[in-house]
C-alpha cells in the first residue's frame, strides 16, 4: 500500500502536479521509506525550480508557498534560503513600486483638480500602463479637457460679444476658471485682465460698490497678481474713510484716500474729496483752538456734524456707494 502511494505521487511529479505529491510525499511514513527519500529529493528540487519560476514571472505568494514547501520537504538548504531572500526582497520592491505609483496618480490627480492639465499628463505618461487607478485618472483628465474645451470656446464667444460678466460666470462654473495652463489659461489671464481694468475703471468713476461687486467675482480666478491686490487694498481704503468721516473724523481720511489716489491717479473724484476732507479736518483744528476748545467726542455729544459747520463741499464722499 505504501509503495503505491509513492508510485502514485512519483506519477504525480513526473506529470507536473507538483502540489498533489507535496501531499502524499509528506506523510511520515512516506519520508521514512527509501523509496520516499528519493521521491523527495526529486519533489524539493522541482519545487525549488517552479518557485525560481513563479518569482521570474512575479506571482511572488505561488513562489513563497513552493519555497515553503520545498523547505518542508528538504530543510533549510542554501538555495531554498536564497530563493526565500530573493522573493522577500521582490516583495519589497514591489510594494514600493506601487506605492510610488499610488503618489504618482495622486500627484496627477491633483495636479487635474488644480487646473494644471498638461502637468497631470506628463505624470500618468510616466505611469506604467495596465494600472485600473492610471487608468480611472487618464479618464478624468480626457473628460476635464474635453469639458475646458467647449467652455473657452463659450468664453471667447461671450468675450468677442463684450460679455466680460458672461464670461467671468462661464470660468467660475466650469474648470477653465482653474486652468492654469494651455488654451484655457491664456483666456483665464485675459478674462481677468479685462475685467481688472473694469474693476480699475469703476473707481476711477467713484463707483466703489460696483467696483467691489465686481473684483468678488473676478476673485475665483485666481487672486495672484500685484494689480488685484492694489485694487482690494484700494477698495478697503475707501471704505476706511468713508468710515472715518461718517464718524467726524476727516484728518484721519486723508491719508487713506491720498492712497487711493496713489493706485488710481486718474480719478478725479478723489481730488475733490482730499479737499473737502482736507477743509473738514481744518475746521475741526481750528474749532478745537478757539474759545470753545472742542475735541470730536464733543462735537459729536453736541450733534455737531459736517454739515452744521458748513462743510457740506463733500459729496463724494457723503454720496460714495462705500
Amino acid at each position: 500500500m505504501l509503495i503505491l502511494r509513492i508510485r502514485q505521487a512519483e506519477c504525480a511529479l513526473a506529470d507536473g502536479r507538483l502540489d498533489e505529491a507535496f501531499e502524499i510525499a509528506q506523510a511520515p511514513e512516506v519520508r521514512r521509506h527509501h523509496h520516499g527519500q528519493r521521491l523527495i529529493g526529486r519533489l524539493a528540487r522541482a519545487l525549488l525550480q517552479r518557485g525560481q519560476e513563479n518569482l521570474a514571472a512575479h506571482r511572488f505568494q505561488p513562489a513563497l508557498a513552493d519555497c515553503n514547501k520545498a523547505e518542508k520537504l528538504g530543510g533549510t538548504l542554501p538555495e531554498i534560503a536564497q530563493l526565500r531572500a530573493a522573493i522577500c526582497a521582490a516583495i519589497v520592491k514591489d510594494q514600493q513600486a506601487h506605492q510610488q505609483e499610488a503618489l504618482r496618480v495622486a500627484q496627477a490627480k491633483q495636479q487635474i483638480q488644480d487646473g494644471w492639465l498638461s502637468v497631470g499628463g506628463r505624470i500618468l505618461d510616466e505611469a506604467p500602463a495596465g494600472n485600473g487607478h492610471v487608468e480611472l485618472v487618464r479618464q478624468e483628465l480626457a473628460a476635464a479637457r474635453l469639458q475646458a474645451e467647449d467652455a473657452v470656446a463659450k468664453a471667447e464667444q461671450a468675450l468677442q460679444q463684450g460679455d466680460i460678466e458672461e464670461a467671468i460666470h462661464i470660468a467660475q462654473v466650469t474648470r477653465i476658471g482653474q486652468c492654469k495652463s494651455g488654451r484655457a489659461g491664456d483666456l483665464r489671464r485675459q478674462i481677468r485682465g479685462q475685467a481688472i481694468q473694469r474693476v480699475r475703471a469703476d473707481i476711477e468713476q467713484g463707483r466703489i460698490d460696483r467696483a467691489a461687486s465686481f473684483l468678488q467675482k473676478v476673485m475665483p480666478l485666481g487672486k495672484d497678481g500685484t494689480e488685484v491686490a492694489e485694487l482690494t487694498e484700494a477698495l478697503a481704503w475707501c471704505r476706511q474713510a468713508a468710515q472715518h468721516v461718517t464718524a467726524g473724523r476727516p484728518a484721519a481720511a486723508l491719508p487713506l484716500l491720498r492712497k487711493v489716489k496713489a493706485v488710481c491717479p486718474s480719478a478725479r473724484w478723489l481730488d475733490q474729496a482730499i479737499a473737502d476732507a482736507k477743509r473738514a479736518a481744518e475746521a475741526y483744528d481750528e474749532l478745537n483752538a478757539g474759545p470753545l476748545g472742542l475735541s470730536p467726542a464733543d462735537v459729536s455729544d453736541c450733534g455737531l456734524r459736517i454739515a452744521d459747520c458748513g462743510l457740506e463741499s463733500m459729496p463724494a464722499m457723503n454720496h460714495c456707494p462705500i
